[in-house]
């Protein structure tokens, strides 16, 4: 059974959800823009485990246009403006690129060390990159989002993207990286913003016995999210 609701506010509906009890308390979240529960636990799991540098990574699964997987792990740069989209950077040049282009769903796998949690994020992929034009349905902010992350990363990182292509062989000589320049300011082609819509997240609480199991679903409209709890 179900008790109160959970408020998603992000549409101008502030459509009413159900939502499991276990949630209840989190009840206050109905102001406009509100945040969606499974948005709250992310938070609240960085949060805890801030301490710890590789918080920020979690590991990216998309597929090959062969069907075999593809895995690494990549830093979480942050959440696109006013939505609950994820989005990392990466180089225009890796074979993710084309990955996403011939299939752009994804999950993400991400574990928290210190609270003991798990979240397994599943959405479609959106790669921003030089040539990237806004469709009607895009953020309105996403190709600004792309220079604002060039800006705000470090020197070091920025001039990587200067680098020789990447998984050529034999390497380049070791010069031809350390002099390597990127613009402070202008993103080169070779940088891209990878973004995540999520459609589905599975939570899972460790600690405990029974562990806590939370799936959260986003609805056929993509207006509203289902929090469900289930065996682990």
């Amino acid at each position: 059974s179900h008790a109160g609701v959970y408020r998603d506010s992000r549409d101008d509906n502030a459509t009413e959800v159900p939502y499991p009890e276990a949630f209840a308390q989190d009840e206050a979240v109905g102001a406009q823009g509100a945040k969606t529960q499974w948005r709250n636990a992310l938070e609240l799991a960085m949060k805890s485990n801030k301490s710890q540098i590789w918080s920020k990574w979690f590991q990216l699964a998309t597929v090959r246009p062969d069907g075999s997987p593809a895995n690494r792990t990549v830093v979480f740069r942050g959440f696109v403006e006013g939505s609950d989209s994820l989005y990392i950077v990466t180089d225009s040049r890796s074979k993710k690129i084309g990955e996403i282009a011939s299939n752009p769903w994804a999950e993400i796998a991400w574990y928290f060390t210190i609270s003991r949690e798990q979240f397994r994020i599943r959405g479609k992929l959106q790669v921003v990159g030089p040539s990237f034009v806004a469709a009607a349905s895009d953020h309105p902010n996403l190709a600004s989002l792309r220079v604002s992350a060039w800006q705000e990363m470090s020197h070091g990182a920025r001039n990587g993207f200067a680098w020789p292509q990447p998984g050529d062989a034999p390497p380049a000589p070791a010069e031809v990286f350390s002099n390597a320049f990127a613009s402070p300011t202008i993103p080169p082609d070779t940088f891209s913003i990878v973004v995540m819509e999520p459609t589905d997240i599975d939570h899972l609480i460790l600690k405990g016995t029974p562990q806590k199991r939370t799936l959260h679903t986003k609805s056929d409209s993509g207006s509203t999210w289902l929090s469900t709890l289930c065996n682990p």
